[in-house]
């Protein structure tokens, strides 16, 4: 068998675009290989298998050179990003924003940076939460937070203790 074969782009490969899930993990603690994100994968996976899509997963840390890994990411034919920015700051996304692959941010907001973002509502959620565990448990209600700090658990703890205070 001819070995050097496996460096060189397959025909297949080099005519089939290519999505990036590129997965932000700063400290990990928060972005790990749970269920929800198992399932969260495979649900891109197999939408990008039936549009004739190859996906194609990489872990990113604040470590990484940004630059180096776009230039990686158009010679592999990448037609678009899915970047998990659970744990990424303002500063890093900016990179991914003007690398000008179409870009798509799941599960964090930032209003000064233009970009397509798919987002849990914090706010919403935890303000319908707290209002009914008051409801149940009048004033015997606490907030556990995290020694993490990223853009979700803040609006989640800023949600809650609003809540609290308007009842």
């Amino acid at each position: 068998y001819d070995f050097s074969r496996i460096s060189e782009k397959s025909e297949f490969t080099q005519n089939r675009k290519s999505i990036f899930f590129l997965v932000f993990k700063r400290h990990g603690a928060v972005v790990s290989d749970t269920q929800f994100f198992s399932e969260l994968t495979q649900s891109i996976n197999e939408y990008c298998n039936n549009a004739n899509l190859h996906l194609q997963i990489k872990y990113v840390s604040e470590q990484d050179n940004y630059e180096q890994l776009i230039r990686e990411l158009q010679f592999n034919n990448c037609k678009g990003i899915i970047l998990l920015g659970t744990e990424i700051s303002q500063t890093e996304l900016t990179h991914f924003v003007n690398s000008r692959i179409p870009l798509v941010v799941l599960d964090t907001y930032y209003n000064s940076i233009p970009c397509n973002y798919v987002k849990i509502n914090n706010h919403q959620g935890v303000q319908q939460a707290t209002t009914e565990l008051i409801r149940k448990f009048e004033n015997h209600i606490g907030y556990l937070s995290s020694s993490f700090s990223i853009v979700n658990y803040e609006e989640r703890s800023n949600s809650f203790y609003h809540t609290v205070k308007s009842h």
